[in-house]
């Protein structure tokens, strides 16, 4: 039977094939990545999945379960049934081409590339704060994702480490483990050709490796710090040679003493001279440690991190260098540690530094009681200047509030003369716009069931109530009935003395519309035309807008039937017994403003029976404002008032609404004008 990437294979070039423990065959192939097949179908892993690479030469299973794929330029890449984890020279490979993968007898990875062979034996912790010597994870006790945290302890076993194997052949068992755990290695090289390698033989060294630092460089120059203390001339002579590998002259002496005598410290360590209890200056305050691990076998594998104590945040990456240099170190106390890591991954114990950094004179305590006396002697001149110009200008101030004083005190007379005589004015005014309404009375007499509830906003106002009952036959144009009442409440554009101007020609227009016809409809049109006339309106844009709103009623005394017209202001019915205002709607138009001349005002005839009671109003008593939120009545709220007082007499209705607004705006400016008439018959 054969299987090719028609059957799903990643690849027809297949070079390793292997059976994991779960009885699933694996495949490395040739660019497709590896393909497993469990019997019925295959599922392929490539780069996208996070394959290293995918040209596969080598697989092997380890004792977790956890399958090791060689790939070549990619590295190794570790599966652990969920994921990817991958490892390249940058984690200790000797060679990023894998061409043979074993498991050891001590389950480690042994690992074939083009550069010799690697060993991969436990993980230690990326960035380490302590020595972790105890409980170092082995590599099969670990997923992917705890990895992340971790670096590979990894052997070498190359020629580069001291061992005679380069470059390890391609082919299947090509690097083979025997019954007794010896690996056979089959290389590319004339010299070693068939490499035999026991694990079990290499002696390793289980010790942490002696870690010692060696000096101490200041702005990057050695220092024989015995010129500072040692009397024994002797002494100091053997130390010059050991620091500069040569004598100092009393010149060069002379320029050391002049250039680092302001450095203080209390003796030299033993062994390594270190200086003890440093105090540096601020302008050396750049420092170099040169240190050492002593390691007899391959102290090219040691290891060193490192971290600057209230200099750095973190420890150092592993790095082979043997000197660390921290420049610009600002004031204070700071401790160097330093520990390192043996070929077999034994960690030394943290070696220690401590030294301190003094501040710039400008940072010194003394310049800041300096600072902070001048500050303070800097404030108490400011303070005391400034209270004298201010004595000064206080002073000046003085005379001019006088002197404007007076002047505010003339205007003030001024503007109150004036005032008075506006307001007086607009009290006249308001006498003439009271002789213009009709009376109250005679309102009363017409219709004693009635109520007209008038509360301008300001002295004078721009709604206004009107009245006429004809006494006898009008003309024959007219075609009046005698008896017959108009009423009407309007509401001009404004309010104030704009308002009023427009309530007199409004009020005045109404007047000889009603002399033209006798009928709502026309009544309406006719005042329509006049206000249009009287104002100049042509319905250009530049025209002025001004017009008013009306709600226009009239009866026959001893009858039921009401003709009602109006300009954007309804009528509102209430029926003897009824729980409901029934609302008849006005025309959607103004009178005045941009209105056409033609324009058509529809009258309704209502009929209605004894006890039935009808309103007509303006806006004004709906928008006020006031309440618990300050929001204004509605027109939905003053219909649930009218209902609720059905059942008082009309001049009781007038005292109640007048209450419950003012109760309402409880203090707050009233923002238009209110007008409300109420008629029951």
């Amino acid at each position: 039977t054969n299987y090719t990437t028609a059957q799903g294979l990643a690849n027809n070039v297949v070079r390793i094939i292997t059976e994991d423990k779960s009885g699933n065959l694996w495949f490395g192939t040739d660019g497709g990545g590896v393909s497993r097949y469990d019997g019925k179908s295959f599922t392929n892993y490539t780069t996208v999945q996070g394959l290293a690479n995918n040209v596969v030469r080598s697989i092997a299973e380890d004792k977790s379960g956890n399958l090791w794929f060689g790939t070549y330029g990619g590295g190794v890449s570790r599966y652990d049934g969920q994921s990817f984890t991958n490892y390249t020279t940058e984690n200790g490979l000797p060679d990023n081409v894998v061409t043979q993968i074993v498991i050891d007898e001590q389950e480690n990875i042994v690992i074939g590339t083009n550069f010799g062979v690697a060993v991969v034996i436990s993980f230690t912790p990326k960035f380490q704060t302590e020595n972790t010597n105890k409980n170092i994870p082995s590599q099969n006790s670990l997923h992917s994702e705890d990895l992340k945290n971790y670096t590979p302890v990894i052997e070498i076993y190359n020629s580069k480490t001291g061992y005679p194997v380069k470059d390890v052949n391609v082919g299947q068992n090509a690097m083979y483990k025997d019954s007794k755990g010896i690996i056979w290695i089959a290389t590319g090289s004339d010299k070693t050709s068939l490499v035999c390698f026991d694990p079990s033989e290499i002696k390793k060294n289980n010790k942490p490796p002696d870690l010692f630092i060696q000096s101490v460089k200041i702005n990057e120059e050695n220092i024989c710090f015995y010129n500072f203390i040692e009397k024994d001339s002797a002494v100091r002579a053997q130390q010059e040679v050991m620091t500069y590998g040569r004598l100092l002259n009393g010149e060069a002496r002379s320029e050391l003493q002049k250039k680092f005598g302001d450095i203080k410290f209390d003796g030299i360590a033993k062994w390594y001279p270190l200086p003890e209890n440093l105090v540096l200056p601020y302008n050396h305050n750049n420092v170099t440690f040169d240190f050492i691990a002593i390691e007899t076998g391959r102290n090219f594998l040691v290891r060193y991190q490192y971290i600057l104590e209230g200099y750095d945040n973190e420890w150092s990456p592993l790095t082979e260098k043997t000197s660390a240099t921290f420049g610009n170190i600002h004031e204070g106390t700071y401790t160097f540690r330093l520990k390192a890591r043996s070929p077999e991954g034994i960690w030394s114990k943290p070696t220690t530094y401590t030294f301190k950094v003094l501040p710039p004179w400008w940072r010194t305590w003394w310049m800041y009681s300096v600072y902070i006396l001048s500050l303070t002697g800097a404030i108490v001149l400011i303070v005391l200047w400034n209270g004298r110009r201010l004595r000064v200008r206080a002073k000046e101030l003085a005379g001019e509030v006088r002197r404007a004083t007076v002047i505010i005190v003339e205007q003030k007379k001024v503007v109150e003369e004036k005032n008075k005589e506006i307001t007086d004015s607009i009290n006249y005014a308001k006498r003439i716009q009271q002789a213009k309404l009709p009376s109250i009375k005679e309102i009363q007499k017409a219709l004693p069931e009635s109520f007209v509830l008038f509360k301008p906003k300001d002295i004078v106002s721009g709604d206004f109530y009107y009245f006429h009952k004809n006494s006898s036959p009008m003309s024959p144009s007219a075609r009046g009935i005698e008896g017959e009442v108009f009423i009407a409440s309007a509401d001009c554009t404004g309010h104030g003395v704009p308002g009023a101007f427009m309530s007199m020609i409004g009020s005045e227009k109404l007047d000889d519309a009603l002399a033209h016809s006798a009928d709502t409809s026309e009544i309406l049109s006719h005042l329509n035309k006049g206000i249009k006339s009287s104002l100049r309106q042509t319905g250009s844009d530049e025209s002025t807008r001004d017009g008013m709103d009306i709600a226009l009623c009239s009866l026959t005394t001893g009858s039921c039937v009401i003709k009602y017209a109006g300009a954007n202001r309804p009528l509102w019915i209430v029926r003897n017994g009824s729980t409901a205002v029934e609302e008849i709607k006005a025309t959607k138009k103004a009178i005045g403003g941009l209105t056409e001349d033609s324009q058509h005002f529809e009258t309704h005839i209502v009929q209605l029976q004894r006890g039935d009671t009808f309103y007509i109003s303006t806006d004004g008593y709906a928008d006020t404002f006031g309440g618990k939120e300050n929001k204004k009545i509605t027109t939905k709220k003053f219909k649930e008032v009218l209902l609720s007082i059905q059942d008082k007499s009309m001049q009781d209705q007038e005292l109640y609404l007048d209450n419950f607004v003012e109760n309402w705006k409880a203090g707050t400016e009233q923002v238009d004008d209110i007008l409300v008439i109420g008629v029951r018959l």
